[in-house]
């Protein structure tokens, strides 16, 4: 996320959408429902935790909050990789993952530039 706070690509403030796969629709899909503003957060361009997540207002890293998320979900069959990079989502915009590969240079294997 460093890359997307270097080139301030987007503004503080900007709300940020988490977007669930279909495992974790399936396993907690119904505690998001319970309160929709557990799927969102608000950007600062903090370099470590650029996320402030809508329920308790606190600051996290964008897999950080993805782990927060699941453990207040109660759910115990959590995978143990997280990548909540490709789990929020900029809306009109995309994912914070495709964001930031966007902005960094070619690696010679068709990323983007």
């Amino acid at each position: 996320m460093s890359v997307l706070v270097d080139h301030g690509w987007i503004p503080d403030g900007t709300r940020l959408m988490y977007r669930p796969n279909a495992v974790e629709e399936r396993a907690i899909g119904e505690w998001l429902s319970q309160d929709p503003s557990s799927y969102l957060a608000t950007w600062t361009n903090h370099p470590r935790h650029p996320l402030v997540w809508a329920v308790d207002h606190q600051a996290y890293s964008p897999s950080a909050l993805l782990r927060r998320i699941w453990d207040e979900a109660q759910w115990d069959e959590a995978l143990s990789a997280v990548q909540g990079a490709r789990s929020w989502v900029v809306p009109g915009e995309g994912k914070l993952a495709d964001l930031a590969s966007a902005l960094q240079p070619s690696t010679g294997n068709g990323g983007a530039a």
